[in-house]
């Protein structure tokens, strides 16, 4: 994988941000202590590039960083539910309004 693809990949760039904020909330030593690594070592993930490789890995994968709080639906479901629901004569609103079990 070369740098130019997590360069030109812009779901790329948006998982780095999903992470190093991920990283930042979290904080540091408390990922290194969780990891068995050093701080150093995790700073050293962010200068060195390993965030971008990782973001890079995920985009390639076809897989998304997102917070463990929010449900994800593949398009078509939500479409097909939508459509469902107003034919039903049912709204929905939002995700809230999917029933849990629905989720993947």
């Amino acid at each position: 994988m070369s740098a130019s693809y997590v360069a030109a990949s812009d779901t790329a760039r948006k998982t780095k941000s999903a992470l190093l904020r991920g990283l930042a909330s979290v904080g540091q030593a408390n990922v290194a202590h969780a990891l068995g690594v050093s701080e150093t070592m995790v700073s050293r993930w962010k200068s060195d590039g390993e965030i971008d490789r990782i973001a890079a890995l995920l985009d390639l994968l076809e897989l998304k960083a997102t917070p463990k709080s929010h449900r994800c639906y593949p398009p078509e479901y939500v479409e097909w539910l939508t459509l469902g629901n107003k034919i039903a004569g049912r709204v929905v609103r939002d995700v809230n309004d999917i029933p849990e079990d629905d989720a993947e």
